[in-house]
């Protein structure tokens, strides 16, 4: 049975690499296979797999699971700020646990987090900030608070 057909949206910066790996090593048909063996027929399992192992071998990356490349790019998904719904709709799934599993909190989401935060109060304090309040000494803003 075909799986139903889903508009994909794939990042421009990869588009020249997919469209040479769709003419080198996929079916040319509208239904075609993405990844097929030497002969042009789907790989096996251990053909894969073998495969897989000397490729990432090469490329130093020898602890790498060839789900790591979904999870890999569900996280960079979730790093974009995009929201819980438009993430479930982009790796599909249809709970948000699911979802969620990709949503790590790293140093760099913490980063951005308390940079919006200082800019949203240093906002504030420029708008509240009045030509009264402004030439007062520490002692005297205190006092004009009481």
């Amino acid at each position: 049975m075909a799986s139903p057909e889903r508009p994909v949206g794939i990042p421009p910066e990869i588009v020249p690499d997919f469209e040479l790996h769709l003419r080198w090593y996929a079916v040319q048909e509208d239904d075609g296979l993405l990844f097929i063996g030497e002969r042009g027929a789907p790989f096996r399992r251990s053909t894969f797999g073998r495969k897989w192992r000397k490729a990432r071998t090469k490329l130093g990356m020898d602890g790498f699971r060839f789900y790591d490349l979904r999870h890999t790019g569900n996280v960079l998904a979730a790093g974009t700020g995009a929201s819980l719904k438009d993430l479930m709709a982009h790796m599909p799934h249809s709970s948000v646990r699911a979802a969620l599993i990709y949503q790590h909190a790293t140093a760099e989401q913490q980063t951005k987090i308390s940079n919006g935060i200082s800019a949203a109060v240093v906002d504030i304090r420029t708008r509240r900030l009045t030509p009264t309040t402004a030439t007062m000494t520490p002692d005297e803003g205190s006092a004009a608070q009481s």
